[in-house]
């Protein structure tokens, strides 16, 4: 019971429900069991194996409430255009094109010579694998999604992106960190990139 408390409490938020385990010892064996349940959040939301070009994770938080999040972005020929599926949230849908103004004016600095989006149609998808409440905040992982899907390469197993980035190119601090590091941590993440302002 104690332990079906804790996990029920570990999706409200909060890092105080956190870093703690409820197991028994057989007294006469020594053992030392833990105890599943089904409310525990699994491990393998995000996947220990490469990630295909443009799919990145991150977390969200609106101050409350965090909600992991998949970008997955594809591109293909076309003229420029930027198309967004998956979210109806205005404030997401201005991160992930500030993100694309971003790349799309430093695109020398940032994408080779042969590379260039304005002889390409970028498609972001937003997908809420956790969580009901999609904010604002994940302009680095579209950042990361973008470019893995311009060179065609993967990222790195198991990474999760916090941050996000305004139209000038500066990566803004992340609002309640911990809980949303916890939250990737939880369901696979073994590396998570964070803003520098997080450190």
């Amino acid at each position: 019971m104690r332990r079906r408390v804790k996990e029920q409490l570990k999706r409200i938020g909060g890092m105080e429900f956190w870093d703690t385990n409820f197991s028994y010892i057989d007294k006469e064996t020594q053992e030392e069991t833990f105890v599943p349940v089904p409310e525990e959040r699994g491990t393998n939301l995000i996947e220990d194996t490469p990630l295909p070009p443009g799919t990145c994770y991150t977390a969200t938080s609106d101050g409350d409430k965090v909600s992991l999040i998949k970008i997955e972005v594809i591109t293909r020929a076309g003229n420029g255009k930027l198309n967004i599926s998956g979210t109806s949230s205005a404030g997401m849908k201005e991160d992930i094109r500030n993100t694309y103004n971003c790349i799309h004016a430093n695109e020398k600095t940032i994408l080779s010579q042969k590379h260039s989006l304005a002889r390409m149609d970028v498609t972001v998808q937003v997908t809420a694998l956790l969580g009901s409440t999609q904010q604002t905040g994940v302009g680095s992982a579209v950042f990361c999604g973008i470019v893995s899907a311009v060179f065609g390469r993967n990222l790195k197993p198991a990474l999760g992106v916090i941050g996000n980035i305004s139209i000038g190119g500066a990566v803004e601090r992340a609002v309640n960190f911990s809980d949303r590091v916890s939250l990737l941590s939880e369901n696979g993440a073994k590396t998570i990139l964070v803003p520098m302002d997080n450190l």
